[in-house]
């Protein structure tokens, strides 16, 4: 039949174990849930159909590491949600969030390629990609190819309250295409100079990959007022590296806007101007709290093969290297731990969570 004047509807679960499914010119309208093999693929780059999930219930995709072209999440009801339920998943084209929410939980949403986007407007807590808000989570990743601005339109429900929580990235100094991964922490940063006091009990974790040359980023991360814990006045936008030498700084004061609940990061102050010069690509956490919070670098501690012993016995740990000389501290909040596996023969490389 001619297209795209007829869409298709799928009243069960949409079920692909194998090879390459392409919708053509056709929406399909998915009324239940989509169940995607690994090695699947969902579509053509070439075609101008999509997968639409509109349903007036929870909708869920299960999948073992599939690709969807593209797809469209337009869900209006009370039930608004499509949830990944299990896999990672990557968009080769284009997300199309016109209402809902996209429930990516702990997983890993990828958008790979230079066709790879997210279209939409009008973001808030009932359309949005939600994430469970763990330290661990896969997040959200996106592809950058050129010298450009991508807002990563991200919340999340963790501890029963939902948020949103965006991210605007922009690059600069682009040499090559690559990855950049946001996620969520529903916690006060533990890689920071702890305790704490003035803080947010929330921070965002940025990773990337597959750059040979990293451009320069600047960032721009949205908070919800009910993650501001003490006086804001004193908070400045503060990040810790997640990699050695996990070094802890911070932006000025005048780079956090206590009103539009928005901290900037461009490596030199601008007043909250977006974007600046920027810096370095680089892993790491960010957040925003008082200056003292950003000061040193957390302590690094690493197992040694000592035997089975618990977490806060003494010669369990040394402060130089898995084979250093032990010492009689453990690793406790802000701390790093590099857990090493010595081996099953004796249960060397055991910890005992005591």
């Amino acid at each position: 039949r001619a297209a795209p004047n007829a869409a298709i509807q799928v009243n069960g679960t949409f079920t692909v174990t194998r090879g390459l499914f392409d919708y053509g010119a056709f929406r399909l309208a998915i009324n239940e849930n989509v169940s995607l093999s690994s090695g699947v693929t969902v579509g053509r780059t070439s075609s101008t159909g999509r997968l639409v999930f509109g349903a007036t219930v929870d909708q869920t995709i299960t999948t073992l590491g599939a690709t969807i072209v593209s797809m469209e999440i337009n869900k209006t009801t009370a039930n608004r949600t499509v949830s990944l339920a299990s896999g990672n998943l990557t968009i080769t084209g284009t997300l199309t969030l016109t209402d809902g929410i996209f429930n990516i939980n702990t997983r890993r949403l990828t958008f790979n390629g230079a066709s790879a986007a997210i279209s939409g407007t009008g973001y808030s807590t009932t359309k949005m990609i939600q994430m469970a808000g763990n330290a661990g989570d896969g997040g959200l990743e996106m592809y950058f190819n050129a010298n450009e601005t991508i807002v990563y339109p991200i919340g999340t429900n963790a501890n029963s309250s939902v948020r949103y929580s965006p991210v605007t990235a922009t690059t600069q100094s682009f040499a090559d295409d690559g990855l950049i991964r946001i996620s969520i922490e529903d916690r006060l940063l533990q890689l920071a100079n702890l305790p704490a006091t003035n803080s947010l009990s929330y921070n965002w974790r940025a990773n990337h990959s597959n750059f040979t040359t990293l451009p320069r980023i600047s960032y721009q991360f949205t908070y919800d007022q009910t993650d501001a814990d003490g006086s804001e006045a004193s908070y400045v936008p503060g990040k810790v590296l997640t990699g050695t030498p996990f070094t802890r700084s911070s932006e000025d004061g005048t780079d956090i806007n206590t009103t539009t609940n928005v901290l900037t990061f461009n490596g030199t102050t601008t007043g909250g101007g977006f974007p600046g010069a920027g810096f370095t690509l680089e892993n790491a956490a960010y957040t925003g709290g008082s200056n003292g919070m950003f000061t040193g670098t957390p302590e690094t501690y690493y197992n040694l093969n000592t035997g089975q012993l618990g977490w806060e016995d003494n010669n369990k740990w040394s402060l130089i290297s898995h084979t250093g000389s032990a010492t009689n501290q453990s690793p406790g909040p802000g701390d790093i731990a590099i857990v090493r596996n010595f081996g099953e023969a004796n249960g060397n490389a055991w910890i005992i969570m005591d």
